[in-house]
């Protein structure tokens, strides 16, 4: 997001401010560079030391609007939420732009700290004021993250409503770019976003069932950027796909703290233990799911090949990590009696399965300025 000289107006019809200070705008200039190339502690200094021109400016709100966003490659999602709050709240009314991709960006801030009900209400918000935002935002993006949103929460019906229109936007905003090898760049770029995950091993053992759900939706459109073989996007992509992955393992060896009558050892096993059979079967089933979305491809671009070794990996791993599961659980009598078990203890079979690592570790997300 960028600033020009007075007087000037831009698509959306804001009028922007008088020139700031020389150094002030180097300073931003420089800030956006490093948000370019990801160096977001770089990029955060930078724009640190433009945010000394006036509050109530629209380049101070630019500015603390990519402030945000260097926070949010961090993943400093809380400082990043308050300073999206901060530039939402000084541009209402004011600068629409700014207040539309504000809680758009709220939205991913929202998702990463696992809050999914305020995620919801920003990217709807945000949507109200779609005509602000760049139309593959809009049309395609924003409705993929709303679906997602839903999906984790169980609510299936808005999730493949949202869906059906991201798929219907992706499809309208690309159809009249003329140029194909721009045109590719493009839809890989948009794809990336529509399915960027954020994998993190605590929120997956907080939010297990929604994180599954969440995947299973998503991983198509990473799959499909990857398969792009776009310079910029795909690898980007195929990594991201590969880390919403491993992190389930991180997540298996630190399930959440399952609350069972005090002393009652035994049927907090048994809880914990069921808990993980079900995210591991849960991650085999996405995988077959993914496997099912591969395009056949005698020319399939080299990245993609990675994946799927990848997926064969975690799904032989996955199926040997249930068969461990699949143990007798020995429970006290009054565990017995309360879940009413008529043998001594319960085996549980496995179905399917998992791998290790074999794709490069995943880039973080460049800042996405408005």
């Amino acid at each position: 997001m960028g600033c020009t000289s007075s007087g000037s107006k831009d698509a959306n019809d804001e009028i922007y401010e008088n020139p700031v200070p020389v150094k002030h705008q180097q300073a931003f200039e420089r800030g956006m560079a490093h948000l370019e190339r990801n160096e977001f502690r770089l990029a955060l200094k930078e724009f640190d030391a433009a945010l000394q021109d006036n509050a109530s400016s629209e380049f101070y709100l630019v500015t603390l609007f990519n402030k945000g966003a260097a926070l949010e490659g961090l993943e400093r999602c809380s400082e990043a939420t308050n300073v999206y709050r901060q530039s939402l709240r000084l541009a209402s009314k004011r600068f629409p732009r700014i207040e539309a991709h504000s809680l758009f960006r709220l939205a991913y801030t929202y998702e990463c700290m696992g809050d999914v009900p305020k995620q919801i209400a920003s990217l709807r918000d945000a949507l109200r004021r779609k005509k602000f935002l760049y139309r593959e935002i809009s049309e395609a993006e924003l409705p993929a993250r709303l679906a997602s949103a839903y999906a984790r929460t169980g609510d299936l019906k808005s999730a493949e409503k949202y869906f059906e229109m991201a798929q219907k936007g992706l499809v309208q905003v690309h159809s009249d770019e003329g140029d194909p090898s721009r045109k590719k760049e493009l839809l890989a770029r948009t794809l990336y976003f529509m399915g960027r995950m954020q994998p993190k091993a605590e929120k997956v053992s907080e939010l297990s069932e929604a994180y599954i759900g969440s995947l299973k939706y998503l991983q198509g459109y990473l799959l499909k950027s990857s398969e792009m073989d776009s310079k910029d996007w795909s690898l980007r992509a195929a990594d991201n796909l590969v880390g919403a992955y491993e992190v389930i393992w991180q997540a298996l060896e630190r399930p959440p703290q399952i609350k069972q009558d005090q002393g009652d050892q035994a049927l907090t096993q048994k809880a914990t233990q069921e808990w993980k059979l079900k995210l591991a079967q849960g991650a085999i089933a996405n995988i077959q799911s993914l496997r099912a979305m591969r395009f056949p491809d005698p020319k399939e671009p080299l990245v993609v090949q990675q994946i799927f070794r990848e997926m064969e990996t975690q799904e032989r791993k996955l199926t040997a990590y249930l068969a461990d599961l699949a143990v007798t659980t020995d429970l006290t009598p009054d565990a017995k009696k309360r879940e009413g078990l008529k043998r001594e203890g319960r085996v549980v079979s496995p179905n399917t399965s998992l791998e290790s690592k074999a794709a490069p570790k995943a880039q973080k997300p460049k800042g996405s300025n408005p």
